[in-house]
């Protein structure tokens, strides 16, 4: 048992109580908007989006304005969403969970989930079904049945041939669900399945449809089916439907809709013949359709839009609707751009007042570099350049540029970008581009950092440095015991480094000696500097949570000022006039003013306000795994690990527990293969997940 218990105290309560002022937490600036919109909800005349991240936003006036609705949900990646009468769930990466007030609040409703990753989701009579298994197939997996509610959940498999669950429709008592390549019919409740004809894809299921008499059924590898006497023959229903990658579909009418890899298609023949729906959309991977009146709603990886002509053409959804991953900040004193997954580039001109896109929608920009009205952006195909702002965009020449350009340096004439196969410089403003020397010629670097004409570069490796614009690199840290290097940041004469054990190193740029401080447990994902004062932003591995830490003793000590910040990881910060910003993950950009931040250190900042238990990662896991919890205070705290007979196989807490954010690793060595439960009590606060051991 001993070796079952490793704590890591990420912040503890400092002694000094100072006064806060009126704005003295991170505020939420308006973007940037360019939502993943997993799957929309239908509750009457409110439409509800579940987001990758950002749990689940409201809009009571079709789309036109919306607002958040994740009281309690404490899983933020929604999957799936479904109504009955005034009772709305959630599937999401951690479970089910109930609201009965329109989104307002919810609560968990997952006893007897053993796979709390639940994609689908259907409601028949007082019948609710949850399909888990998709993208997380793991044991314990498959349909669930619940007929109280959400309350209790039991296993319903009997007749699948396959436990990955995607989908699901219903027609009274009949219910459809597709589970691998094959759709399966259950007309008692779930208690038993049949299939629906054949096999129809060495895939998956993705979506299913009803319209009338006829079932359609979406793959993600051969396109669209269509029954018409459920029960046999399927007819392929692909005339017109370029991709073979179909994701969901909506009804209005006899129109049926289908969002593809591709946009949008439409047929009015009941799938005899596909047409592509207007422009507008700037991606074309749509992940989510609804349908609310005469408005067609489609969300894409690079954000939501609606049409009101029967998608002749598309707009995109009106303010409120902030759930984007923000992977970099680059700014002036007048511009602030952020880089996006899946949205391309926003501009903000008034300190995140407003954000206005910049093109490259749908590419996932990791690395911004900025000079001038010279702008270079770093995406999964290579590089982009802007002369003028980012109000157009070229690409490099094939064969002058790598892909996954994750990091981007831009002095003087001289440009460098890290790519996945390499480093390449420019020393003409980027007009040409060429490889670097060795070593970084192959090496995958993370960040960059420079001082004049002199450049940092931080790899798996460990940091480099150039002192002749890029061409040659020598190792700079070379006591560095470990060298997973994340961030880097030159403030005067200091370098401070930031790595993937929660760590920040500093030194002079000489590099004569180096001085470490532990700043969390988690990665120090970003640093940015504004004179003597040092902030390093942190994020876990799941991406689901993170902090912002301030130092103003050039990283001797640190001290979190996290206070408003929901939790997600931060990605990149900018410290930009008298503001901070901060990109996170699935929450956009977030703001707070600097001088509060060097000046206050209240207990708000450095205490969680509710406990809290995660879940833990990796999951699966094999042997160990990594689970955290929070205390608003001192408590007595049991972690306890059963497994699925109620026996218990570990205890890895049994102790008083001072106040802050926890973490303890759980070692497995010793037990067989299976899903396992863990149960943290801590005063009146009782909480179980599951976890899943495979070997």
């Amino acid at each position: 048992m001993k070796n079952h218990l490793l704590f890591a105290f990420i912040y503890l309560l400092g002694l000094n109580l100072l006064p806060t002022t009126s704005q003295s937490q991170w505020i939420q600036t308006h973007g940037p908007q360019a939502p993943i919109v997993m799957r929309f909800g239908l509750s009457g005349t409110n439409l509800f989006a579940g987001t990758q991240g950002a749990g689940v936003f409201v809009s009571t006036d079709g789309g036109t304005s919306w607002s958040t609705a994740s009281d309690g949900l404490t899983d933020g990646l929604v999957f799936a969403l479904i109504a009955s009468g005034q009772t709305l769930y959630a599937g999401t990466n951690g479970g089910v969970f109930v609201s009965t007030n329109n989104g307002k609040s919810w609560t968990a409703a997952s006893n007897g989930l053993t796979n709390p990753h639940v994609y689908a989701l259907a409601v028949s009579g007082n019948t609710i079904y949850a399909g888990t298994g998709a993208y997380y197939p793991m044991p314990g997996s498959g349909i669930f049945v619940s007929t109280d509610g959400g309350a209790h959940w039991s296993p319903a498999n009997s007749g699948l041939s396959s436990l990955e669950i995607y989908s699901f429709a219903v027609s009274g008592t009949n219910v459809y669900a597709g589970a691998g390549g094959t759709v399966f019919l259950s007309t008692n409740g779930g208690q038993s399945w049949s299939p629906v004809g054949s096999s129809l894809s060495s895939g998956n299921i993705g979506a299913l449809a009803l319209s009338g008499s006829s079932l359609f059924a979406a793959t993600f590898d051969s396109g669209v089916f269509v029954t018409t006497d459920v029960g046999g023959s399927w007819i392929p229903a692909n005339a017109g439907l370029e991709p073979n990658w179909v994701s969901q579909f909506a009804l209005s009418g006899s129109t049926i809709y289908a969002g593809t890899s591709r946009g949008v298609f439409l047929s009015t023949n009941n799938g005899t013949n596909w047409s592509p729906a207007g422009g507008g959309l700037p991606d074309s991977m749509v992940s989510s359709m609804a349908v609310l009146g005469t408005t067609v709603f489609a969300g894409t990886y690079g954000g939501a839009f609606r049409s009101t002509d029967g998608a002749s053409s598309w707009t995109e959804v009106g303010p409120g609707l902030v759930s984007s991953e923000v992977h970099c900040l680059a700014g002036d004193s007048t511009n602030l751009y952020a880089g996006t997954e899946g949205g391309g580039v926003f501009l903000s001109t008034n300190e995140g007042e407003s954000w206005v896109r910049m093109g490259l929608g749908t590419r996932s920009v990791y690395s911004l570099a900025l000079k001038g009205s010279n702008l270079f952006a770093g995406t999964e195909l290579g590089t982009f350049y802007s002369t003028d702002g980012g109000a157009s965009w070229s690409a490099l020449s094939e064969g002058q540029m790598k892909p996954y350009v994750n990091a981007l340096a831009y002095t003087g004439i001289t440009v460098l970008a890290g790519t996945a196969e390499g480093t390449f410089r420019s020393t003409d403003n980027g007009a040409t581009w060429g490889p670097v020397g060795a070593p970084l010629t192959s090496m995958f670097v993370q960040v960059f950092a420079f001082s004049g004409e002199v450049f940092y570069a931080g790899v798996y490796g460990g940091v480099y440095r150039s002192t002749d614009g890029g061409e040659d690199w020598t190792p700079f840290i070379s006591e560095l015991p470990y060298t997973g290097i994340l961030s880097l940041a030159v403030s005067g004469t200091d370098l401070f480094v930031g790595t993937s054990d929660g760590q920040v190193y500093h030194s002079t740029l000489n590099g004569s000696a180096w001085e470490v401080t532990t700043v969390s447990t988690s990665r120090v994902q970003a640093l940015a500097v504004s004179g003597r004062n040092v902030l390093a932003g942190t994020a876990s591995p799941a991406q689901d949570s993170g902090s912002v830490f301030l130092s103003t003793d050039v990283g001797a000590s640190w001290s979190e000022v996290n206070s408003g910040m929901p939790e997600s990881a931060i990605q990149c910060l900018s410290a930009r006039g008298g503001n901070i910003f901060a990109g996170t993950w699935a929450r956009g950009v977030w703001r707070r003013t600097l001088s509060e931040i060097t000046s206050v250190a209240s207990t708000a900042d450095r205490l969680p306000v509710s406990f809290a238990l995660r879940q833990n990662y990796p999951n699966p896991f094999n042997p160990s795994t990594t689970i955290r919890f929070a205390l608003p205070h001192r408590s007595h705290v049991t972690l306890t690990v059963y497994n699925t007979l109620g026996q218990q196989v570990a205890q890895l807490v049994n102790s008083d527990i001072a106040a802050g954010y926890h973490e303890v690793q759980f070692n497995a060595s010793n037990l067989a293969s299976g899903v396992y439960f863990y149960r943290m009590q801590a005063g009146s606060y009782v909480e179980t997940k599951s976890l899943c051991l495979i070997k």
